[in-house]
């Protein structure tokens, strides 16, 4: 299984539940963004199902792909986040100060002791 983001046209309120149930028929859905985005999870044979939707802008496979995301898609500040976090899918960004040491250690405060 792949795990996609989809990105999908603003359509009218039913056309986008329509097309949203079509969605869920063709993948798992994993979590979802408003109406315009939703992560899911599809075999690599079903790809070009998603695409060939109407009303599919994008199917987002690989992190790269994301920022050559068409500036038609018009993703609010909101919506983008979302993206960023798919497109971070859990990485860490490196070592946090403290890891790895007591609670008690010397010099080491927990994060919510306020400071003196």
């Amino acid at each position: 299984m792949i795990e996609v983001l989809m990105v999908l046209k603003a359509l009218p309120e039913a056309a986008q539940r329509a097309l949203a149930l079509r969605l869920q028929e063709s993948c798992t859905v994993v979590s979802t963004m408003g109406p315009r985005l939703m992560v899911g999870r599809v075999p690599p044979h079903g790809l070009a199902v998603l695409r060939a939707l109407p009303g599919v802008l994008a199917v987002i496979e690989n992190v790269a792909d994301l920022a050559a995301l068409p500036a038609a898609a018009g993703l609010s500040d909101t919506e983008a986040l979302f993206a960023s976090g798919w497109a971070a899918q859990g990485q860490k960004k490196g070592p946090r100060s403290g890891a790895g040491q007591d609670w008690d250690a010397p010099g080491f405060e927990p994060p919510d002791t306020p400071k003196r």
